[in-house]
């Protein structure tokens, strides 16, 4: 009997992990910037993994996909729930909408 995580159940979960860590950081670094500058609003629609406005070097239009129901990825949907759970549990409101510089990717809107 294993008790624990293989290694490559590790390295998946590590994996995972990391991206949702930057994902948050990413959307928190965006936030401080636009309330320094008195907004109560911010949009990240480029530069993370979710996000990347160049989907064909990334998985960011998988993650739209998964968003839009279209394509089932029980760990991407995951993945965004946990990015925004943790967003809703320090007060703010954020939900995705469709990137219209490519309608193949999402951004984050947070507001305030």
């Amino acid at each position: 009997m294993t008790i624990g995580l293989n290694a490559a159940q590790a390295r998946a979960k590590s994996s995972q992990d990391m991206i949702v860590f930057e994902e948050q950081t990413a959307i928190m670094r965006q936030i401080i910037t636009d309330s320094a500058n008195g907004a109560f609003e911010s949009y990240v629609s480029d530069t993370t993994t979710m996000t990347d406005s160049t989907p064909t070097t990334s998985d960011s239009e998988k993650y739209f996909n998964t968003w839009q129901g279209t394509t089932v990825d029980r760990a991407f949907k995951n993945q965004m729930d946990q990015v925004v759970k943790y967003f809703t549990n320090l007060g703010y409101k954020i939900e995705r909408t469709t990137n219209t510089a490519t309608n193949i990717t999402f951004q984050w809107h947070i507001y305030w």
